[in-house]
């Protein structure tokens, strides 16, 4: 159970609850002591990548992924080997997720936009990787000045997208949507 309300008016009692199935939300509401089902919605595309439950490890499956994404990229842009690569492989010499994402960001060609979604799924993962107090997207956006402006831009993207009543859910489809994003940023280099 992840949400819990009742509304109480002058005519009727109800009561909805949000609940979690696997990976389908039921909102589900009793009028009148009547049970109503008045939402399914169905998010397992969230766990194409991963099928984590805890919020850091989701975060680090996704960003692994982009990273060797952005060496793939890298690679074919250089037109070299990525995986023997010293600078894009599997070596412990090899550039950081961050180095990397820098010279992706001093491509000419990304608009602002684009660049700004990179930073901003960097930060995302540098914050839950490196700051142990951090596990939850609140913790993150609470934390400073980076955070909120992740929580601000990820509101901007795709907050029209959906209206989702548990705010941790919201923020981990927002983060999955920044993923898709950046992950066809680096396709469009010239990746497929």
């Amino acid at each position: 159970l992840l949400f819990a309300k009742a509304l109480k008016t002058t005519k009727m009692l109800c009561q909805c609850f949000l609940i979690k199935f696997g990976n389908t939300l039921n909102i589900t509401c009793f009028i009148k002591s009547k049970l109503i089902i008045v939402k399914m919605i169905d998010y397992s595309y969230l766990n194409s990548i991963s099928n984590a439950e805890d919020l850091r490890l989701y975060i680090l499956e996704h960003t692994l992924d982009i990273e060797e994404t952005t060496s793939k990229t890298l690679g074919y842009i250089l037109k070299i080997d990525w995986e023997q690569s010293k600078s894009f492989g599997y070596s412990s010499v090899s550039l950081s997720f961050n180095q990397k994402i820098h010279i992706i960001q001093d491509l000419k060609g990304l608009d602002s936009n684009d660049k700004q979604k990179l930073a901003d799924l960097m930060t995302i993962r540098n914050k839950f990787v490196h700051v142990k107090s951090i596990k939850t997207f609140q913790d993150l956006f609470n934390i400073g000045a980076a955070g909120q402006d992740v929580k601000k831009h990820l509101v901007k993207w795709y907050g029209s997208k959906d209206n989702i009543i548990d705010e941790e859910l919201r923020y981990k489809i927002y983060f999955f949507w920044l993923y898709l994003d950046v992950k066809s940023i680096l396709n469009s280099l010239g990746v497929n």
